[in-house]
């Protein structure tokens, strides 16, 4: 199978790391992770979250166990009536930068056994409603596969089909999102499209750029040989700010 890469590195600032692959099936392109009944995806850059609660469904237990995503009551009163049984809909809007809004949507469901679970979608520039009701059947239905998850501890990562070893000193820091101390941080996302992979380079890049930890000197774009596959990197030099604190 032909794959198209689009890679882009940020030196200093971090690293970012995308590729494409034209393969329609969902399940090739998703990764999770599971960790103390949270469980985490990334597919086509979209960051989803699934959490169930054994508390009745209602308002009151949606507030009191779900006070991190910072939801209030009067947001509750919007239901999707393509997911069958009790449900409520938020979705939310911020412009982080001049065209660059993040997307959020959340829904709380009652599940099979009379709890709660809550589904929640993040992605930036991408707001896909038709995706997120058929990954919450998925959810719901119990139809994603475990092949698809990673282990909390690594020593090494599934990157592109390929598993690389790294070593003990590695850890997780979100889906497709490793850092090893001294050596650096890369993220990555497998997407349906080679569009769609550059537009979530162009929107990590713009996010990356805009955040205000030091000054940009230089910026070229070189050429690189990234899975024995040629392709353009974005090198970037920058002075970052030292804080001196008492």
């Amino acid at each position: 199978m032909k794959r198209q890469l689009l890679v882009i590195f940020f030196i200093i600032a971090g690293h970012s790391f995308l590729y494409t692959q034209q393969n329609d099936s969902l399940f090739s392109r998703l990764q999770a992770i599971s960790n103390n009944g949270l469980d985490f995806f990334n597919v086509d850059g979209i960051e989803i979250t699934s959490q169930n609660i054994n508390s009745a469904f209602s308002k009151k237990n949606i507030l009191k166990k779900f006070k991190q995503f910072s939801i209030k009551e009067n947001d509750l009163n919007l239901a999707d009536s393509s997911i069958p049984g009790q449900n409520y809909y938020v979705s939310k809007s911020e412009e982080i930068l001049p065209g660059t809004v993040q997307h959020s949507s959340y829904y709380f469901i009652e599940n099979k056994i009379g709890g709660i679970t809550a589904i929640t979608f993040s992605a930036i520039n991408k707001n896909d409603k038709e995706f997120e009701r058929n990954f919450a059947d998925l959810l719901l239905n119990d139809k994603i596969p475990k092949s698809v998850y990673t282990a909390a501890e690594i020593d090494s990562i599934n990157f592109s089909g390929r598993k690389i070893y790294l070593g003990r000193s590695c850890h997780w820091m979100g889906i497709n999102n490793v850092q090893c101390p001294y050596y650096g941080q890369m993220n990555w996302s497998v997407h349906k499209t080679p569009e769609d992979a550059s537009a979530n380079t162009t929107n990590q890049y713009n996010v990356i750029k805009a955040k205000r930890g030091g000054k940009i000197i230089s910026e070229e774009l070189v050429d690189v040989i990234f899975e024995g596959t040629p392709v353009k990197a974005k090198k970037q030099f920058m002075i970052l700010k030292a804080y001196l604190l008492y």
